[in-house]
């Protein structure tokens, strides 16, 4: 991923903020709306990896729960 790249013809990726063993977190902006957001992406090493998706999903999940 690069900065300035365009995901799903909406989301902006503006800056990384981390990156650990399952992904990388970026600051991305939906183009639509114009708002700010944490967006994490699992690395691409793991997409064969159905326990790790499987993880990946449950932790976006339980993230969007939060308030």
């Amino acid at each position: 991923m690069r900065t300035g790249a365009l995901l799903s013809g909406r989301y902006r990726l503006l800056r990384r903020l981390g990156v650990g063993g399952m992904g990388e977190v970026w600051c991305a902006r939906n183009e639509l709306t114009r708002r700010d957001f944490a967006l994490k992406i699992l690395l691409p090493s793991l997409l064969e990896n159905t326990e790790a998706v499987q993880r990946f999903v449950r932790e976006a999940r339980a993230t969007a729960k939060l308030r």
